[in-house]
């Protein structure tokens, strides 16, 4: 299902969600996101569980960050598009929040690790049956 979200972080990150695929197993969230820093920014810092999808009844659908990059690090100046996989199946019906480096301040313009939290609108163009996508 196509997205048009934009969410520019004061630290110079800017994060464009693109499309939404619901899958038996997985949620995939298409992104751009692009570095206007002067430094790395991790969005997943500590390649931790703070980076997940928050659904409406509570659940939480943690992020499969690729081995490579578990971090998820971007250079200064870099654009990345990603595809970002999310361990388990959003159910019809229900809300979703994308959160990024939960508890992480989504004001501070000096941080390497910004806050997101972006609402997605959930429709039935976004599930499917097809492929996975973990990592």
């Amino acid at each position: 299902m196509p997205l048009d979200i934009q969410q520019a972080h004061p630290n110079r990150t800017v994060l464009q969600l693109t499309s939404l695929q619901v899958k038996p197993s997985e949620t995939v969230l298409t992104a751009i996101i692009t570095n206007g820093a002067d430094r790395d920014i991790q969005l997943n810092r500590f390649g931790s569980d703070d980076t997940y999808l928050a659904t409406g009844d509570g659940q939480k659908l943690y992020l499969s960050a690729p081995a490579a990059n578990d971090n998820l690090t971007i250079p200064p100046g870099q654009r990345i598009e990603a595809e970002l996989v999310f361990l388990g199946e959003l159910r019809k019906g229900n809300s979703a929040t994308l959160i990024i480096n939960e508890g992480n301040q989504t004001g501070n313009k000096y941080t390497s690790t910004p806050g997101f939290r972006v609402a997605i609108p959930i429709e039935d163009a976004a599930f499917s049956d097809d492929g996975s996508k973990k990592n």
